[in-house]
């Protein structure tokens, strides 16, 4: 084969198939048509040639027109029974604060906010608590006797 023939994909090109042909490598994105190298896509091991059909570039446009930050953060709120305004008056409440440790900062380099602590058991929410204290609590079993055990325990160690 010289330098001008392209080498097209043979799955997409054989006569019994009803694909687009296209270049090996190659795939053309279903929203702007342009035809772009794979690394241009995310993989999809359930797509044909392991791709998806939509470029990361149109993608990403999709998801910034239609991702709206409140709507997710209301529907994350609403599995602990509460609203968006519930989670707003809580945490002005606690001065906009861990109620445990008092800090400000989620400890936590995905989420912005800080964490609904609640009752396992019973589902109640009990405060808003950063991402150490919350997960500390929650390795702790929310168990109020082993807390208390590790406490003495702390005060034993650090005498």
């Amino acid at each position: 084969m010289n330098e001008t023939q392209i080498e097209y994909c043979y799955e997409c090109l054989h006569s019994s198939n009803k694909f687009t042909p296209h270049r090996k490598g190659y795939r053309s994105c279903s929203t702007c048509k342009v035809e772009k190298k794979y690394s241009k896509f995310h993989t999809d091991n359930a797509k044909r040639h392991g791709v998806g059909h939509v470029c990361k570039e149109c993608e990403a446009v999709y998801k910034k027109k239609v991702y709206d930050p409140a709507k997710k953060r209301e529907l994350n709120y609403r599995r602990f029974g509460i609203t968006l305004d519930d989670y707003d008056r809580m945490l002005k409440s606690q001065n906009n604060r861990c109620a445990i440790c008092n800090g400000t900062e989620t400890g936590n380099r995905t989420h912005n906010n800080l964490s609904v602590d609640h009752c396992h058991a019973t589902g109640k929410v009990r405060g808003l608590l950063c991402h150490d204290c919350n997960t500390g609590i929650g390795s702790m079993k929310d168990d109020v006797e082993l807390l208390d055990k590790a406490i003495a325990y702390l005060r034993e160690m650090n005498k």
